[in-house]
């Protein structure tokens, strides 16, 4: 059983569904990281937790939006920052870190 789960880029897409994934199993806590600061749930978390995804994922956010076992807290803070990585584990002896942050540019060779 996963107690807690730390997940950086956690607000986006990605992270929402590994998130929502974990849950589903039985993590205890799911630590969302982000640079954006973001405390609430965005438009994309709040309907990750109100409509589902299908399944095996919308097992977690049914879970998750029912505050059954899983507890959800939203961190502020970039990886590449040490003493911000620290804060964010106060309170948290994580089992499993995901690493869930990118970004998606499309961008033709010749342009780089």
């Amino acid at each position: 059983m996963i107690n807690c789960a730390v997940i950086s880029g956690g607000l986006g897409g990605l992270g929402l569904l590994i998130a929502a994934w974990l849950a589903a199993r039985g993590a205890r806590e799911v630590v969302l990281l982000g640079r954006s600061g973001r405390t609430a749930p965005s438009p994309a978390l709040t309907a990750l937790l109100t409509t589902g995804l299908p399944s095996p994922a919308a097992e977690g956010q049914q879970r998750l939006s029912a505050g059954a076992a899983s507890v959800v807290r939203m961190v502020r803070s970039d990886v590449s920052d040490g003493e911000e990585v620290a804060a964010a584990f106060v309170g948290c002896a994580p089992d499993l870190v995901c690493h869930a942050s990118g970004v998606l540019q499309v961008v033709l060779l010749t342009t780089l």
